[in-house]
Parts: structure tokens; C-alpha cells; sequence
């Protein structure tokens, strides 16, 4: 089978598997340089010269810099609007709604743990003792309540349900167990 070479621009008769697979580097040609040629047309004879602006530093012809100026000094003051991704990705589902209404940005803060010093320092003495092999203190939180009844110790909520059970559950009768012989 007839192959191609690029470096040669001729056929070879190599197969397909024998050929180079990498192809040879690609080196572009200069490119003309436009402001060192003579300009043609009206302004024929004058010579191009350019001077850099001096908010953005682009070059322009002294007769259009007064004008490119004017320009570059309104958009360098403007702010532009930073573009959102949020609505543009949202656009035609469910969560647009959302987005609409700035709920998107609503940032969910967890409710911050208190007393987490009093519990790492616990944690603490309580590692110290097992290493040493002393048994550790019983931990009292000053956040729970003490149930009247069983003696157990409950945060707010939980000692609130679990009172009033507690108080039936106990004043009930013991059941009288009979065995039978």
C-alpha cells in the first residue's frame, strides 16, 4: 500500500505499521510584520507612529489615541457585573426558583456545641486514668437534670419526656410472677 511522506512530499511504499507515528514538528512562517511596511493608499507618505496608551498601554496612531483615551477611561472606571453561574446553571430546572429568590446564598449554620473545652478536658482525665489504670471519676454534666424517680440523669428534653413515664411506669403494681412446680 502507498503511503505519504510529509518530509519528502512523496509517495512511499512503506506499510502502514513501518511509518513514523509521530509527525515531524510544525513550525509556522513569521509572520509579516505590518508596521514596517509603507502604508499604501492617501497616507502614503507619512509615517506610521505609534504611541501606547497610557491607561491600558496599547499602541494606537497619534490621531486616534484622543479618542481611544475618552474610551479606555470609561470602561477602566466601570465595574463590571460579576457574572453569576448559579442562575445560568439553574436556568429551566426546579432549583431556579430558589436561585430567584437568593435562598442559594442562605448559608445553614449548625447551632455551635457548648461546652466542648469541659468535654475534651473530661475525655482527657479519662484517657490519663485508663493508661494509668486508676478508674476514672464519674463525669457530672451541669446541663442535665436528675430524674426523681430512677435516679438518671437527662438533658432538658429528654428528661422532660421521660419523667412522667418514669413516674407511672414505677407506680405500677409489680407483677406477682407464679411458678409453677
Amino acid at each position: 500500500e502507498l503511503g505519504y511522506d510529509r518530509r519528502l512530499r512523496e509517495p512511499t511504499k512503506q506499510h502502514p505499521s513501518q511509518r513514523e507515528t509521530t509527525p515531524p514538528e510544525f513550525v509556522p512562517p513569521p509572520a509579516p510584520d505590518i508596521f514596517s511596511q509603507p502604508i499604501e493608499g492617501e497616507d502614503a507618505g507619512i509615517p506610521l507612529r505609534l504611541v501606547p496608551c497610557g491607561i491600558c498601554g496599547r499602541k494606537f496612531g497619534e490621531d486616534r489615541l484622543a479618542r481611544h483615551t475618552n474610551i479606555c477611561n470609561k470602561t477602566a472606571t466601570k465595574q463590571r457585573k460579576v457574572f453569576d453561574t448559579t442562575k445560568q446553571r439553574a436556568e429551566g430546572t426546579d432549583y431556579a426558583q430558589y436561585v430567584a429568590r437568593g435562598m442559594h446564598k442562605v448559608e445553614h449554620s449548625k447551632p455551635k456545641t457548648k461546652g466542648w473545652k469541659n468535654a475534651h478536658d473530661e475525655f482527657q482525665q479519662i484517657v490519663k486514668c485508663a493508661r494509668t489504670g486508676v478508674a476514672a471519676p464519674p463525669i457530672e454534666n451541669p446541663d442535665y437534670i436528675t430524674c426523681p424517680t430512677c435516679n438518671r440523669r437527662f438533658n432538658e428534653t429528654a428528661g422532660k419526656r421521660h419523667m412522667p413515664v418514669c413516674k407511672e411506669r414505677n407506680s405500677r403494681k409489680p407483677m406477682k410472677i407464679s411458678r409453677k412446680k
